[in-house]
């Protein structure tokens, strides 16, 4: 009896085991099983994030004035040599603008699947430059760029100002650059409010001269002349401008020339 127990026993031992193990085994081959199965989707999705191509670029331009198709789409075929997963904004960016210097600020925005939105804000030009034969354009960035004749025939550029200088002058440049500023912000802020402001868009600006043996900026307008000191504080005289064009006493004189280069401006 005791031995028919015990051999009972040792086989319920052996069954359990068997099973245990058979269970055990089983366990490992689905384990193996989906670790293939995890390691393939990692291939799949490595694969894709390496080799996923930037499908379509769109443009939202502000400001446009002298960016050309051509432009956009050298900038287009520069985005899509990236990788749409591994592309980098930021560097896109600084690259965009390193090459194409009419450009003033750039965003880059990614958008599934494979879609760059592209927003470009083109500089703002204040003037053209005539030296030495040779036209430049000034920009709102303090920038010079050089530019073609052809491209002066845009109406934009048509209604900036000339300014004529028969060398490289920085300092010159730099004061035309403070002047044309303070000056559109005058006409800018006073326009609708009178109208002995109207027709004085900048024609042509002309270098540091010499009148009656002082230096001088001349600025022509449609309207009037105005002689201003490059030594003197440009801010102040633009204000002396806009007091003078603005003054009610003023409005029913004839006059030609404003000469703000003394102590007291002095009309012609």
């Amino acid at each position: 009896m005791k031995s028919y127990k015990l051999q009972r026993f040792k086989r319920q031992v052996l069954f359990l085991t068997h099973t245990f193990i058979t269970k055990l085994l089983t366990i490992k081959k689905i384990f193996k099983r989906k670790n293939i199965y995890v390691l393939i989707t990692l291939i799949i999705i490595a694969f894709i994030l390496m080799f996923y191509p930037v499908t379509r670029v769109e443009f939202q331009v502000y400001n446009k004035t002298l960016i050309t198709n051509a432009e956009l789409a050298q900038i287009k075929q520069i985005t899509k040599k990236n990788n749409f997963f591994l592309l980098n904004p930021t560097k896109l960016k600084k690259l965009i603008l390193h090459n194409f210097h009419n450009i003033s600020d750039i965003q880059i925005q990614k958008e599934l699947p494979g879609h760059i939105l592209i927003r470009i804000t083109e500089t703002n030009y204040l003037g053209v430059l005539h030296i030495e034969g040779k036209y430049f354009l000034l920009t709102s960035e303090n920038k010079i760029l050089p530019a073609e004749p052809k491209v002066l025939q845009n109406p934009h550029l048509l209604s900036l100002p000339s300014i004529y200088s028969t060398t490289y002058n920085p300092i010159f440049i730099r004061n035309i650059h403070e002047l044309i500023i303070q000056y559109n912000q005058l006409l800018l802020n006073d326009k609708t409010q009178t109208k002995q402001l109207t027709d004085l868009s900048i024609q042509k600006i002309y270098n540091i001269i010499t009148l009656n043996h002082i230096p001088t900026i001349k600025i022509q307008t449609s309207k009037y002349i105005f002689l201003i000191s490059p030594t003197k504080d440009l801010r102040n005289q633009i204000i002396t401008l806009k007091i003078l064009l603005t003054s009610p006493s003023l409005r029913f004189t004839k006059f030609k020339i404003i000469d703000l280069r003394f102590d007291r401006p002095v009309i012609k």
